[in-house]
Formats: C-alpha cells, structure tokens, sequence
C-alpha cells in the first residue's frame, strides 16, 4: 500500500510529460507536428504562463505539387486550450523544396 501511495504523485505528474491531447487533421507528419508543438507551447506558455492540455488541428487549405504530389504549402488553424485559456494559431507550412518546411505561426488573439 506505501509503494502505491509512492507512485500516485508520480503517476500524476507524468500525465504532464506526455503533452496535450490531440483532435483534428493536420498535414504535418510526426516531426513537424512536434516541432509546431513546441512552438506553440513557447508561445502559449509566454502569454498564458500554463501548459497546453488541448489541441485541435484543422485544415484550412493544402496546395499539392502536381510533379511530385508533396504538398507545398498548407494552411491550417491550430485552437489551443490549457488552465481555462484558449488561443487560436494560424499555421502556414511552406516547403523549403529540399525536403524541409518553413513554419509561420501567428496567433488571433
């Protein structure tokens, strides 16, 4: 019973480790997903002084290279929710066309 009573703080806080929840479609893969995630936490943390919990991803617009069938850029609305605060982010990726991508980031409110 000591050994649980141990591990509930623990348990708890690491909740805390493994970042926001996600809903929503993004074309971002794993990487740029993670790298807009941190941004976003820098940002959200700077105003807010809290931690995101909540994220929801939409697609506004995505432009395909026909050549390719990569996308070139994308628009999309990230809404971030954490200690009863709401900020809204539009995200714009744009391909660098070396196989990386450019993030702009602006923020509604």
């Amino acid at each position: 019973m000591k050994k649980l009573a141990l591990l509930i703080p623990f348990i708890i806080s690491s909740c805390a480790l493994f970042g926001p929840t996600y809903t929503g479609e993004t074309t971002a893969s794993s990487l740029l997903k993670s790298d807009t995630e941190r941004n976003i936490n820098l940002a959200f943390r700077a105003i807010h002084n809290c931690t995101p919990k909540q994220i929801h991803t939409q697609i506004n617009d995505a432009k395909i290279n026909p050549k390719t069938s990569t996308v070139d850029s994308a628009y999309e609305t990230w809404t971030v929710k954490g200690c009863n605060q709401t900020e809204v982010f539009k995200i714009k990726y744009i391909s660098d066309g070396q196989g990386g991508t450019y993030i702009n980031m602006t923020t509604l409110n």
